[in-house]
């Protein structure tokens, strides 16, 4: 009887286990899934199924196989509003010859 329910008790821990990596394949070949090199579309595909699959922060990151610190990542650059045609005139005042 007491080996019975083990056995229930563990064929119930292997079936969540088995929906979870279900949930994950099918989060993997959902719409997005591509390969993904940089980091910047990595953190995108991560952040993806959060919301519809209730999933944490660190479950994502780990199924697009992204360090969490790499996924919290934010930049700090400043991004100057400087048009490309203002970059010219300064380039046509300022001319440097060969290098």
């Amino acid at each position: 009887m007491r080996e019975l329910r083990q056995l229930q008790e563990e064929d119930g821990r292997l079936k969540r286990l088995v929906a979870d990596l279900s949930v994950d394949r099918q989060i993997l070949l959902g719409d997005c899934l591509k390969r993904a090199v940089k980091p910047r579309l990595r953190r995108r595909l991560a952040r993806w199924p959060r919301r519809p699959y209730r999933i944490s922060e660190r479950h994502a990151a780990r199924l697009v196989g992204l360090a969490i610190g790499t996924l919290r990542y934010r930049s700090r650059k400043v991004f100057d509003q400087v048009s490309p045609h203002r970059l010219r005139e300064l380039a046509g005042t300022h001319v440097r010859y060969g290098y």
